[in-house]
């Protein structure tokens, strides 16, 4: 981890970070479950690319039908009302995966935090919720 680290630390930009967050940090997780206690700290880290980075290695766990729905719950809280619009955004990615398998809860989730939440973050977070849902909470984040 700390030589995955360094390097997503030098990344000059997403492109870099996202395929080194999914594949290599999502893998190290699933593989190795104690992995987790690095994303702890670095969901709070100054560097933008590591906190996008905590999201993002949550991904596989969800693809694999194994997510870590109390981690990305914490994570998501201690995240939504993130400045940078790239952590922004994949918060949105994760429920927006989440969604596909798992649409009440991410609805929930997003309900209970449209107060703090960025557009950028909505429009990912339900995009594959129902038609309903997804309609109820874009009007009540208008509404905010």
């Amino acid at each position: 981890m700390p030589f995955v680290e360094g390097m997503i630390r030098d990344s000059p930009s997403w492109v870099d970070v996202d395929g080194l967050a999914d594949k290599i940090v999502g893998g190290l997780l699933l593989a190795f479950p104690e992995t987790a206690r690095t994303l702890d700290a670095w969901v709070g880290d100054p560097c933008l690319w590591i906190r996008r980075t905590s999201l993002l290695a949550l991904l596989p766990g969800i693809r694999a039908g194994r997510p870590d729905t109390a981690r990305l719950e914490r994570y998501g809280a201690a995240l939504v009302a993130e400045r940078e619009f790239f952590v922004r955004k994949a918060l949105g990615w994760v429920l927006r995966e989440l969604a596909k398998r798992d649409s009440a809860q991410v609805a929930a989730w997003t309900g209970a935090h449209l107060a703090e939440m960025s557009g950028v973050t909505l429009r990912e977070a339900v995009k594959y919720l129902p038609e309903d849902d997804a309609a109820r909470l874009r009007a009540a984040y208008r509404a905010r």
